[in-house]
């Protein structure tokens, strides 16, 4: 008996509703579902031409009738052609829900709903991206159509689709409270998802403004093409950015798409530093950027589907361009590579199956709907790590740099100092046995001249007054000598070489010389470092001589264990007291020297007022084996 009324029922379905007879699956609205996804529900006719209304596919489709789809998520690729797609439902007559037919597609041109009953067509919507944001029959940044509150009953439910893009249809028919609550979830994940890009973007944009370094301006670019190029293709853009530009949207995904591609090819380009390690890398790198660049500033001018299909190709020949100098610049031991190398085990995968399900190549489903926003945002904070590494590296590069600079500094001192010293002995040989002995021959002469019987009494007074002057000549010169090699180093030691060059400085300055000198102090020190020592010694006494008005002066010298000590200090005017008997600054040019004679001995300097008047300088070496 339940079976003759439900052939009788299907007969009167048959012979109410006009067109083709029915072959799909009667969707049954039950008033405590809340979605239906809609795949095994559809039928599907394709209009090659574009040019079938609704009276032609109800009625066969001029010769092509609807065939079942049976797939949850329907991918048809680029195609210019247009589908039409058609399911029935059966609304209980106690039924009073709202029900939401929902295509997850935002960026689809024109999407046209048609509603028939068995009294015939009872409703038409239409939406889609080349209409404005306001003119949606349900204000939501995917394509939703309230299906109309008709009497209850049979409905089917007819929806054409034409865009120049990628045809994905993932349909699902919802009751509106389960509806809401799914797109509040929804918006989360993609709140969450847009603001970890945008709190990496503006994280490494303060830093760009710090340190001025391009990539991380490229890598802002790319972050910002990024979350564009996804704020469009979820609908957020026709919502908010520009709701009464109808017609946008292919337009600005191609932009935004070509714009992280070039970026991404820059950021890769600076990063890796192919100018100098690669480079002819680097130039295929930048011809390909311009070509991105190109094909997004001027897609709009040709064909989308053939912009699209080469901004496509171009992402996929940057990556394997990029992913090959990554590899060589791991290979040349470039550490920050490997972080490029893990984005790109991120990032591949999921551009891989969102091109392969944009030309149709893959199904339309939960992952690769997906698969962009979780690569690109895992590949986001990996390339910031690389950054953050990168910085590292600078860093630790710096430091090397700088203390390569700072041992080349140290080997030149004590080069130009051990030449100083070279010379200063070979002046002070000259001297003494050049001039010095010149001089002697001289005096030796003129004396020999003045005692000669047969000297006229005239030229007498001259030729004394002569080797007077040769005499004091001999002394000067020995004097210049001995200050600029002492000889007293060699024959007798550190020790009574600077006690002896004290009493010679100070002789005839009215300053009291008062030395602590320990006789054994030294000897632990090697003959190129006793040279060392006692210039020290000899800057800090003539500093004295030159600048305190001290009348007394202490030399001490003393050995530890550890370490030698020498102690210079007078009861003059202080360290900047003011006036001509001031002594020079601590940064002056001897003491600069004398600082850094203490440092290359590894020592250390310290100068400082005394208590009750004075200046008291301290160096302090340490010893081999210390």
């Amino acid at each position: 008996m339940i079976l003759h009324k439900a052939v009788a029922l299907a007969l009167v379905v048959c012979v109410l509703t006009p067109g083709a007879a029915w072959g799909g699956t009667v969707l049954d609205l039950d008033e405590g579902a809340r979605s239906y996804p809609l795949g095994p529900y559809l039928e599907m006719l394709e209009d090659e031409s574009g040019t079938l209304g609704l009276d032609d596919v109800r009625a066969g489709g001029r010769g092509r009738g609807f065939e079942p789809v049976r797939r949850q998520r329907l991918n048809l690729g680029l195609t210019s052609s247009v589908y039409w797609l058609r399911f029935r439902v059966e609304r209980d007559r106690r039924s009073g829900a709202r029900w939401l037919l929902e295509l997850a597609a935002p960026v689809l041109d024109d999407v046209r709903v048609y509603y028939v009953t068995p009294r015939g067509v009872v409703g038409e919507q239409r939406a889609g991206d080349m209409s404005p944001f306001a003119t949606r029959p349900y204000r939501h940044r995917n394509l939703v159509f309230p299906l109309p509150t008709t009497e209850p009953g049979i409905l089917d439910v007819y929806v054409r689709v034409a865009t120049e893009g990628a045809i994905i249809l993932p349909l699902t028919l919802w009751a509106e409270p389960a509806f809401m609550r799914h797109d509040r979830n929804r918006l989360l994940l993609l709140g969450v998802y847009l603001g970890t890009l945008s709190t990496l973007l503006l994280y490494n944009l303060f830093i760009f403004i710090a340190v001025r370094d391009r990539s991380y301006l490229y890598y802002v670019l790319y972050l910002g093409g990024t979350a564009l190029l996804q704020f469009t293709l979820n609908g957020l853009a026709a919502q908010f950015l520009w709701p009464a530009a109808g017609g946008a949207g292919n337009v600005t995904v191609l932009f935004f798409f070509g714009a992280a591609a070039a970026a991404g090819a820059a950021f890769a380009r600076s990063f890796l530093g192919t100018a100098t390690r690669q480079p002819g890398l680097h130039g295929l790198l930048g011809v390909m950027a311009l070509a991105a660049a190109a094909l997004a500033v001027g897609g709009a001018s040709i064909s989308y589907p053939i912009a699209l299909r080469g901004v496509l190709l171009m992402t996929v020949g940057i990556m394997g361009v990029i992913l090959v100098a990554a590899v060589r610049a791991y290979r040349q031991g470039y550490g920050p590579a490997r972080f490029l190398l893990l984005a790109f085990a991120a990032l591949v995968p999921g551009v891989v199956l969102y091109m392969a399900r944009t030309v149709g190549w893959a199904p339309s489903n939960l992952l690769t709907d997906h698969a962009v926003e979780l690569s690109t945002a895992l590949e986001a904070l990996l390339l910031s790590f690389g950054l953050a590494d990168r910085i590292n590296a600078a860093e630790a590069e710096k430091r090397r740099a700088e203390r390569r600079a700072a041992e080349a500094r140290e080997a030149f001192s004590q080069t130009l100092i051990r030449a100083q010293e070279a010379d200063r002995r070979r002046i002070a040989g000259e001297l003494h046995d050049s001039v010095g002995q010149a001089l002697l021959v001289i005096h030796g002469r003129l004396r020999r001249l003045v005692g000669r019987d047969d000297a006229p009494s005239a030229n007498a007074h001259v030729l004394r007054e002569t080797a007077e002057m040769a005499r004091q000549a001999i002394d000067e010169t020995r004097s210049i000598a001995r200050f600029l090699h002492p000889p007293q180093l060699e024959r007798l030691g550190l020790a009574a070489a600077i006690r002896a060059m004290a009493e010679r400085v100070l002789s005839g300055s009215g300053i009291e010389l008062d030395c602590d000198i320990d006789e054994t102090a030294g000897d632990r020190v090697v003959a190129d470092d006793r040279i060392q020592l006692y210039r020290i010694a000899q800057e800090a006494v003539s500093n004295v001589a030159r600048h305190s008005a001290a009348r007394r002066c202490r030399v001490s010298l003393r050995q530890a264990a550890d370490r030698l000590e020498l102690l210079v200090e007078d009861d003059g005017v202080g360290i900047g007291s003011g006036g001509d008997g001031a002594p020079p600054a601590p940064g002056g040019f001897g003491l600069s020297g004398l600082r850094e004679r203490a440092r290359l001995l590894g020592g250390a300097v310290a100068l400082r007022p005394r208590p009750h008047g004075g200046t008291e300088l301290a160096v302090t070496i340490p010893l081999d084996g210390a």
